[in-house]
């Protein structure tokens, strides 16, 4: 049977010398499966999804890393430096917000109150607040105007 499969491998490369009006089919890797057919049929195929090409639009999409969500603390202390500008001299009182109110922006809008307790901004805000995490005067205005 060994010697049999040679011969019927020479034999078609015979006939494909003797008929030299038909293409030589091309390796598939070289030219997509429409531009075979297109040389077979002599007429223009629209091109048609193959296997190989969601692949290669998956490999050429970077895969996308999800950012895990911020903590109250992470987001504490975001607000705290946003609110004089990025210098970051609130951050001192981080440490008690984070005690006494758990970084949670909800205890904090509780502080507001509906009447001041006298003029200005800083006095519509608790002045137990200011208090208990020890602010500095000059740190009063920034933390009140938010």
């Amino acid at each position: 049977q060994l010697r049999q499969q040679p011969q019927q491998c020479q034999q078609p490369q015979q006939r494909q010398q003797a008929a030299p009006t038909a293409p030589e089919p091309q390796q598939p890797e070289k030219a997509p499966p429409w531009e075979l057919l297109k040389e077979y049929i002599g007429s223009t195929i629209p091109p048609v999804a193959t296997l190989e090409e969601p692949q290669q639009q998956q490999q050429q999409q970077p895969p996308q890393i999800q950012k895990p969500m911020p903590t109250a603390e992470e987001k504490m202390r975001e607000w705290l430096t946003n609110l004089d500008g990025g210098q970051g001299s609130l951050l001192q009182y981080l440490k008690a917000i984070e005690t006494e109110f758990d970084c949670d922006f909800a205890q904090l809008r509780c502080l507001k109150l509906d009447s001041p307790v006298h003029k200005g901004l800083i006095g519509s805000i608790e002045p137990s607040f200011f208090e208990v995490l020890r602010v500095r005067p000059i740190h009063r205005l920034l933390l009140a105007k938010r």
